[in-house]
């Protein structure tokens, strides 16, 4: 049994949580037993590789693990967004295509064998059994989109979406496990069923139709898919057993950078999905995305974006850099001295923390209710995350008096 000790590490986004633990189901089913680092015989990272900082984190985690003399198994989206990166190490290679192939791939590492897959038969929904009153329930795979400065379409491809009998099946199971919240998630949640026929509210709707006492948070989705469904969407966030929260990427405010990053929709467009959810949904949680300093954007695009987000005033804003991916268009364009991204990026960081707060402390003096995630923390019917005070048991309901505010949580006592 000595011989058959496997650690396994995930990274990334919740679609990758959920195929690690995919991963670790797979390979307990073969016989493996799941064990920590230092007695393992195969290491397997389940990589990530959106951008440059986090893809360095990886090759140092590939490194750490070969200096203890350890075989490895790299899986994840690094294979296919950065495959010359791992030439130059004795691993085995495990795309996010072929993780079907996971435990073949480890029983041969173990006998000395490396491997490349890169292909493979798609396992249905990737489920796990997974810890915790929240469950991650994959829908799909891949998008529709074509973006300039993304690494992570090379290694998920087209959109494949799930058989939604197989996900209702695999929902099914999490209420009976007894989760209590069920975060819906694929690359872009939006777009879901467009390939099969069917889409991303029919789906909802009949996910509802299960008895059981959770919430389903819906994943993100791009701005031009949710304009589309505007009103169906807005029905669904007002639902007591769903999230009222949209996460929608808007990435900039500058139309012609939209353009070069090959966006499908207008700045205008993301105000107007804003407008409507706010006005047909109750303390709607608005989460947003941006990317600062793509090649070609100058400081008149820059305050584009600025004053995009002081219009829609997002409650929540993830900034990130910019960094150029492999085999991506914006890989090969001009790019913006770093210094120069650095001050926007502060800037602009600066900025959506205090719009944050803002919003954030409308709720203060406000009873709401939020489910208990864990000790001492909740999330309240909008997705805010709650840091209290007083007795409440994980996995139940409670209403809270909101006493404080900060940037990314509330702060409140237990009624």
């Amino acid at each position: 049994m000595s011989s058959r000790r496997v650690y396994v590490e995930g990274y990334g986004c919740s679609l990758n949580k959920a195929e690690t633990y995919y991963i670790i189901a797979e390979l307990e089913k073969a016989g493996f037993t799941i064990s920590d680092p230092a007695s393992a015989d195969v290491v397997v990272i389940n990589t990530c590789a959106v951008k440059n900082p986090t893809e360095s984190r990886m090759v140092s985690r590939i490194e750490n693990f070969l200096e203890m003399g350890k075989r490895v198994v790299v899986a994840g989206c690094l294979p296919d967004v950065n495959p010359v990166l791992l030439k130059r190490y004795k691993i085995s290679v495990v795309s996010a295509r072929a993780i079907n192939r996971i435990a073949d791939a480890v029983k041969k590492t173990l006998s000395g064998k490396i491997v490349d897959y890169r292909e493979g038969e798609k396992p249905g929904v990737p489920v796990g059994v997974q810890p915790g009153i929240t469950g991650i329930l994959p829908i799909s795979e891949g998008c529709l989109g074509r973006c300039a400065y993304c690494g992570t379409k090379n290694a998920r491809g087209d959109l494949q979406s799930y058989d939604p009998k197989q996900i209702r099946m695999a929902f099914e199971k999490m209420v009976r496990e007894g989760k209590k919240e069920i975060f819906l998630t694929a690359q872009d949640t939006g777009c879901y069923g467009l390939d099969i026929g069917t889409s991303l509210p029919e789906l909802v709707r009949s996910l509802l139709e299960v008895d059981g006492d959770y919430v389903i948070r819906i994943g993100m989705m791009n701005p031009n898919h949710a304009l589309g469904m505007l009103q169906e969407l807005s029905s669904l966030l007002n639902h007591p057993r769903v999230y009222s929260f949209l996460h929608a990427p808007v990435q900039s405010g500058s139309d012609r950078i939209l353009k070069n990053m090959r966006r499908p929709y207008k700045a205008r467009d993301f105000v107007r999905i804003v407008d409507y959810m706010r006005e047909n949904v109750p303390d709607v949680t608005i989460a947003t995305d941006i990317i600062v300093g793509l090649p070609g954007e100058t400081e008149t695009d820059y305050h584009h974006t600025i004053r995009l987000l002081e219009e829609t005033r997002p409650d929540v804003t993830n900034v990130s850099k910019f960094y150029p991916r492999p085999k991506t268009p914006a890989e090969k364009m001009p790019r913006i001295r770093t210094q120069v991204i650095k001050r926007r990026s502060k800037l602009l960081s600066d900025l959506v923390r205090r719009i944050s707060e803002e919003n954030n402390k409308r709720y203060v003096g406000r009873t709401m209710r939020g489910l208990v995630v864990s000790e001492g923390m909740a999330r309240t019917t909008n997705y805010k995350t709650v840091f209290f005070s007083g007795k409440a048991v994980p996995g139940e309901w409670a209403s809270f008096r909101i006493t404080g505010a900060g940037p990314s949580h509330l702060k409140a006592k237990v009624l």
